[in-house]
């Protein structure tokens, strides 16, 4: 009887261990699926209310029939853009058009007019149909080139932030990031420190434009100062094996 009773409890041990387990799994699922419901809604925009063109374009059913043309017109004028900046880009991420307050929520663009999210899978660029314009696609499409050219992993281990906005400002001529064209020594080593997300962007709009601002100033006068070494020159070399420190610091020597 004692050895059926150890029995026993060892099945109810090992069910109440399963259970506990299993309801951790799915808390962190669920909790996992809403922190990132906007990477899943693009993974599955196909099954969304969105309709298709142009093979990677995907259009709310919100918006007025026009959209269609203005959208893959804006599109093209941008790619031109970066081709007389950079060359000809290469990228081509899954570009969804959102119409409502709601859909700005569900994708989570709230007080930006155009976002990239990038995945180990596929890029996602969310635009706002009230607010795109040629500025924003265009910065949006080469921060989509700069991880297509070097891969998920390589573009977050590599690319500090700073550079990446700067160089996405280069063909972004809206007013407010244009209006500064000379940053001081102090300036510009404050600048680079900023090498991640969280220490470039916070609650302070203003400082945020200012960071934008100075990070396309340090840009644009790397590659004055270095005419020969192009932006797509850098990334290759990258994936060739350099790191971004090593071919910054060498440009200086």
């Amino acid at each position: 009887m004692l050895v059926m009773n150890n029995e026993l409890s060892k099945g109810i041990l090992m069910k109440k261990t399963i259970l506990t387990l299993s309801t951790i799994i799915l808390l962190v699922l669920a909790f996992g699926a809403y922190s990132f419901s906007h990477i899943v809604r693009s993974a599955f925009i196909d099954f969304l209310d969105f309709n298709k063109i142009d093979g990677n374009i995907y259009l709310s059913e919100t918006l007025p029939e026009q959209a269609n043309q203005k959208i893959t017109q804006l599109i093209e004028n941008a790619r031109t853009r970066i081709t007389e900046y950079y060359g000809k880009p290469e990228a081509q991420p899954i570009i969804i058009v959102i119409g409502t307050e709601q859909e700005a929520k569900n994708y989570r663009l709230y007080d930006t007019p155009g976002t990239l999210y990038f995945t180990p899978w596929q890029n996602y660029l969310v635009l706002s149909y009230k607010n795109m314009n040629i500025d924003v696609i265009s910065h949006e499409l080469v921060h989509a080139e700069i991880v297509h050219r070097l891969g998920y992993f390589t573009r977050q281990q590599e690319i500090p932030t700073w550079f990446d906005e700067g160089a996405a400002l280069q063909v972004d001529l809206r007013p407010n990031y244009t209006k500064i064209t000379q940053i001081s020594q102090d300036e510009f080593q404050r600048v680079i420190t900023l090498d991640s997300p969280d220490k470039f962007w916070s609650s302070d709009k203003a400082q945020n434009i200012k960071n934008y601002q100075s990070s396309k100033v340090v840009v644009t006068q790397f590659f004055q100062e270095h005419p020969s070494l192009s932006l797509y020159a850098m990334l290759q070399m990258i994936n060739d094996g350099k790191t971004f420190k090593q071919i910054i610091n060498e440009e200086k020597s």
